[in-house]
């Protein structure tokens, strides 16, 4: 018998409930609290890491006015949509500049948001650095 605890993260984690091997997540992601070079809207922050993983990155951002002017995208992304991300991986001796686009946005409780972004066209060698980073035990 589950917890209500344990019901709660599987609702959370898992998008079919009756297999439970079934994870929302195509790609494993890990605690990456790092600077984050943002240009969206002709606008550039510099914004805090939260999660890092092959198929995209989430950070946290202050700017209301920012967040405003983000549009969540599902399937195919628009040019309206784009944005290109700057940052460096700490397993690899490169600086990574990808373009993404924004799939979720979430309120924290201390009033700032949380964007999830998936990356658009991430070349092998990229994908490859942020395997390594994501799989590593060593502190980002």
């Amino acid at each position: 018998m589950l917890s209500n605890s344990e019901k709660k993260r599987d609702e959370k984690t898992r998008t079919d409930p009756s297999d439970p091997h079934k994870s929302r997540r195509k790609y494993p992601r890990r605690q990456f609290h790092r600077p984050i070079g943002v240009l969206f809207d002709g606008r550039y922050l510099v914004v805090k890491g939260v999660e890092l993983g092959e198929g995209g990155l989430s950070f946290n951002v202050d700017s209301k006015e920012f967040v405003q002017n983000v549009i969540v995208t599902e399937g195919e992304s628009q040019d309206y949509s784009l944005m290109a991300l700057a940052f460096y991986v700490a397993t690899s001796n490169n600086f990574t500049i990808v373009k993404a686009t924004a799939r979720s946005i979430r309120k924290t409780k201390e009033g700032s948001y949380i964007l999830g972004c998936q990356f658009i066209d991430l070349d092998f060698e990229r994908r490859r650095e942020i395997r390594t980073f994501v799989t590593s035990r060593a502190l980002s």
